[in-house]
């Protein structure tokens, strides 16, 4: 199932430019007006000054992105990935169309590149639906620049309520702190979340290994098998965060501060540990299928046995009646009148003299 997702999203790149930002094909009226159609959040903020808008039109946009400044720190949330604002927000702060692409491309890995003027960052964000029990997962990307930090998401909805309390309540050290660390926390309640999706996904797990432990539903097992699948594929979203870590700190750009990179050290630790622990829960739903088909492996050995233990014992029993069954003329037993019981009971003697012989070599 992992596999066929990514080679699905994969075929759209063949052929294509680098570098080529897809246009919008829905209707012109719409994607004529940048920002009308999009929910973009805007934050500044510094130690004594907060505020909050919501970016209706590109003057709202223009009036932010001028406000920026370097004793203030400015957080553009734009929950869409769609061209037409990749683009238009894209060229406005000077962002290379490969970046724009990677934006707009939605199976990208994992990263963190330094442009110079600016850092990208783009990682996947899960979030687990307790109704389906399904984890849904969605691409965000980050421009870190010198006063501002701009998020892309593919859809409304994140996991970011915490951070926006804390600069709210100013709570904390991130309203004191550079825009670098701002990023950070991001990340950091990205990766954070991982284990609350891991820890979701263990007590399905659990659920479904009690199920199996008192019946071997076949329903059940298929749930267990998908679920396996469904835990390789968000491996590959959760592992190369490691790495996206390490990127971070060996980034010798000013844009992070010295103040942040202690923080990017213990980003690098929980992303650790996140890939260690889907690692477990993977090797988890791998032992519990492998204790599955060992025990519905035994059950068939067992019927097997049984089946064979059966055949055995009538298989000296068809012999006789085979040759008692035979049409010759002259067989000296046909002319005894208590011929057929004496056949019937040596039949039975020699099954259940085959049978004392299993119980006592323990085969049965």
């Amino acid at each position: 199932m992992g596999l066929s997702k990514l080679f699905q999203k994969h075929k759209a790149k063949i052929d294509s430019v680098p570098g080529l930002i897809l246009e919008n094909t829905e209707d012109s009226d719409k994607t004529r007006n940048y920002l009308e159609n999009y929910d973009i959040e805007s934050i500044t903020f510094n130690k004594s000054f907060y505020s909050k808008d919501n970016l209706k039109s590109e003057q709202d946009l223009n009036k932010v992105l001028e406000a920026c400044s370097d004793d203030k720190v400015t957080w553009i949330n734009i929950n869409s990935n769609s061209p037409d604002i990749v683009k238009y927000l894209g060229d406005k702060l000077g962002i290379h169309s490969l970046v724009q692409e990677d934006i707009n491309k939605t199976f990208q890995r994992p990263k963190a590149q330094d442009w110079d003027e600016y850092i990208f960052v783009v990682l996947k964000m899960l979030r687990f639906d307790e109704e389906t029990k399904l984890v849904i997962n969605e691409q965000i990307s980050f421009i870190l620049g010198s006063n501002y930090l701009v998020s892309f998401q593919e859809k409304k909805g994140d996991v970011f309520d915490q951070v926006r309390n804390r600069i709210i309540n100013s709570r904390g050290r991130i309203r004191s702190m550079p825009v670098s660390y701002l990023l950070y926390s991001l990340l950091d309640t990205i990766v954070d979340n991982y284990y609350l999706v891991l820890d979701s996904l263990n007590k399905v797990v659990e659920a479904y290994e009690l199920q199996l432990e008192t019946d071997l539903d076949t329903k059940v097992l298929r749930e267990t098998q998908k679920l396996k699948s469904e835990i390789t594929y968000l491996r590959r979203f959760i592992f190369p965060v490691k790495e996206l870590s390490l990127s971070l700190k060996k980034l010798e750009s000013d844009l992070i501060g010295e103040s942040v990179r202690p923080f990017i050290l213990d980003l690098e630790d929980n992303a650790f540990q996140a890939a260690e622990a889907i690692e477990l829960l993977r090797e988890y739903v791998l032992n519990i299928l492998d204790s599955v088909n060992t025990v519905m492996n035994n059950k068939m050995n067992e019927i097997m046995k049984l089946l064979t233990m059966v055949s055995s014992v009538f298989i000296p029993v068809t012999f006789i009646a085979g040759v008692y069954g035979m049409n010759f003329e002259f067989m000296p037993e046909l002319k005894i009148a208590q011929a057929y019981p004496m056949v019937l009971i040596t039949m039975s003697l020699v099954a259940l003299a085959m049978i004392i012989y299993f119980k006592i070599k323990k085969w049965w």
